[in-house]
């Protein structure tokens, strides 16, 4: 399964979301694995036993991802700043006053200056470029967690799935997101499905309609050649949305 990490690159939040939900996802199926058995031996005796790990159902799977999805937690992707310089703490530190150089003494360095006139930036060896940091996910402060984006952040366990933004309200029309709503769309009263009254409706309740439906039945072929049916009728009733 990790071959759809390929397709991600840890470089914007999107990625960043995609890679941990993947990872999740393989930490459920891991957990929900099972252990099967077949007994070799004669007469049905289990004197050998060769054991195996199996995966779950699809409808094992399923479930347990729905769990996770209702429980899914708010991330933001942020960038940590990069580690303090020397050169940045020489600069909070350069409120003493200027070295004056002292020219050497001696024949070898005389015309020189010594080393105890060098600032402590300049006896500092190059450093390298240090590499820049690599965002990641932290936990997104709401109203029912309390407290504030600011402070300490908190990362996502690694079972848990994630989310950038909130799912759009599906119930209600809005032009800017391309849903049209659910009112005035038919549903299925005994249904406890996607397409029942009571999850199509998001809780508004529905209306009944009654109507008289028409139709051929009984249809019978006739030498020759003509087909004669018969039109029936029934009372039936649909449901649709408030």
């Amino acid at each position: 399964m990790r071959f759809l990490d390929a397709r991600e690159v840890e470089g914007d939040a999107r990625s960043l979301m995609n890679l941990h939900n993947n990872k999740a996802g393989r930490k459920i199926v891991k957990a929900l694995l099972q252990t099967e058995c077949k007994c070799h031996g004669v007469s049905g005796s289990c004197t050998v036993r060769t054991c195996w790990r199996t995966l779950p159902s699809f409808r094992q799977i399923g479930d347990a991802l729905m769990k996770k999805y209702y429980r899914a937690r708010p991330v933001i992707a942020i960038t940590p700043p990069p580690p303090p310089t020397m050169q940045s703490l020489d600069t909070l530190h350069s409120t003493s006053a200027e070295i004056v150089p002292i020219l050497g003494n001696d024949a070898k360095t005389q015309g020189k200056p010594n080393d105890v006139g060098k600032t402590r930036h300049d006896r500092q060896p190059p450093k390298k470029a240090t590499k820049p940091r690599r965002p990641h996910l932290v936990l997104k402060r709401t109203k029912s967690s309390g407290g504030s984006s600011v402070g300490q952040k908190r990362i996502p366990k690694r079972s848990d799935l994630v989310f950038l933004q909130p799912s759009p309200n599906y119930c209600e029309p809005d032009l800017a997101q391309g849903s049209l709503g659910t009112q005035g769309r038919y549903c299925n009263r005994t249904s406890k499905g996607t397409d029942g009254c009571d999850l199509m409706c998001c809780g508004r309740g529905y209306n009944t309609h009654q109507f008289t439906r028409t139709w051929q039945c009984r249809c019978k072929f006739h030498w020759c050649c003509r087909v004669h049916c018969e039109t029936c009728t029934e009372r039936t009733e649909e449901y649709t949305c408030k």
